[in-house]
């Protein structure tokens, strides 16, 4: 079986706005595959725009930073939040 997908960007906004209406479709589905499917897709979407506002954020407390540079996921969240004078909102290891 093949499958074709297709990629596009979408704004963060947009992002929000299928996560929300996913809630809602799961809220009012009434089979659980299809509360499973809509919660699924919300939370995708959701992540789609959080990591869409971290790249954002650092952009602006950052103008130097390019998105090609790679770090690790932790890393990566953890600069914005310390340039937004928020340093330990994520927590630590002790």
């Amino acid at each position: 079986m093949k499958i074709n997908i297709s990629k596009e960007n979408k704004p963060s906004y947009e992002c929000m706005v299928i996560a929300e209406t996913s809630q809602e479709l799961a809220l009012r589905a009434e089979e659980g595959w299809e509360k499973k499917h809509h919660c699924y897709t919300g939370f995708i979407f959701l992540t789609f725009a959080v990591e869409a506002m971290f790249i954002f954020y650092r952009k602006q407390a950052d103008p130097s930073y390019v998105k090609k540079d790679k770090l690790a996921r932790p890393e990566f969240h953890k600069e914005p939040l310390k340039l937004c004078s928020m340093p330990n909102i994520t927590g630590q290891r002790d």
